[in-house]
């Protein structure tokens, strides 16, 4: 393939031999590779070092790039890269905290709706006192009630998976009467075990 790509268009594809760019090792590379890559390297070694050396000072794009920033909360003074200053409002992680403490509770929530609501529980009819964004939602004054309601509504015909219960069927060879799942005899190809 390289002989013949020499022969027939008139360039190499084994490659061209140049200098690493941080450490000056001969190295190879592909017609491709040069094309694309202004500066070759022989190791993430020395691509790493490079990078550093070069975008250090004055060749970093942020370099001189900042700006005095106040926080929200604490009225502190920040530098701050440029292209933060859109995203900036806290000096710290606590000051976003207690911001959001202090401003974001009680009436200034989200879900504050005049305080609590008073909702009858539907399994055990006690009152609980809820948010009103969720008073809407809410059924049950705790997680118990709401699965000792889930157990009685969803056991036997409240089942959503209810199929009829057992059916009574009487057996083609003895003629004897025993019960089965009205599922099992319905369904096609379906086995059924004898009592």
């Amino acid at each position: 393939m390289k002989v013949h790509h020499a022969r027939a268009h008139n360039e190499s594809i084994a490659g061209e031999e140049v200098g690493c760019s941080r450490c000056g090792t001969t190295i190879t590379r592909t017609p491709y590779q040069l094309k694309e890559y202004e500066h070759q390297f022989c190791s993430e070694e020395c691509e790493k070092a490079w990078r550093q050396d070069f975008y250090a000072g004055e060749n970093n794009p942020n370099a001189g790039a900042w700006v005095t920033e106040k926080c929200e909360w604490c009225g502190e003074t920040e530098d701050i890269p440029e292209w933060r200053q859109d995203s900036f409002r806290f000096c710290s992680p606590e000051c976003r905290h207690r911001f959001l403490s202090e401003e974001r509770s009680g009436e200034a929530s989200w879900a504050w709706g005049g305080g609590k609501t008073t909702i009858v529980c539907g399994w055990c009819g006690d009152d609980a006192e809820v948010t009103p964004a969720v008073a809407d939602k809410r059924r049950f004054c705790s997680p118990e009630c709401a699965d000792q309601w889930k157990t009685e509504a969803y056991t036997g015909e409240g089942n959503p998976s209810w199929d009829g219960g057992p059916e009574t069927v009487s057996c083609e060879y003895c003629g004897g009467d025993y019960e089965i799942e009205a599922a099992a005899s319905t369904t096609p190809g379906s086995v059924v075990q004898l009592p």
